[in-house]
């Protein structure tokens, strides 16, 4: 959401297929790289790898987080605004017991 809300209206939809496209190909490449890998590297090598590559991922969306948005954007990412809006709990317990 982060990369969709930070490009300008007129360009929202290309992002977001371009965000869905890459995720989708992410998980194809990477799940295939994973199960190639294991004999290789074992399961710890494994954690360790996708801990860090998480950890990357968190660091950038924390640096990218203070950068100009498009016009009409949203108001700045916090758990605080997230938590505030309505059925954000709701949704999140949903979620959390439908994937337990």
């Amino acid at each position: 959401m982060l990369i969709v809300d930070s490009v300008d209206e007129r360009q929202r939809a290309i992002a977001a297929a371009c965000k869905i496209v890459s995720f989708c190909a992410g998980a194809i490449l990477g799940g295939g790289v994973m199960v190639a890998v294991t004999e290789t590297i074992g399961w710890t090598g494994i954690f360790l790898g996708l801990a860090s590559l998480g950890a990357v991922a968190a660091l950038s969306v924390i640096f990218l987080g203070g950068m100009e948005r498009g016009a009409g954007a949203r108001a700045p990412f916090s758990l605080r605004n997230l938590a505030k809006r309505p059925r954000f709990l709701k949704r999140i317990g949903l979620d959390c017991l439908l994937f337990k």
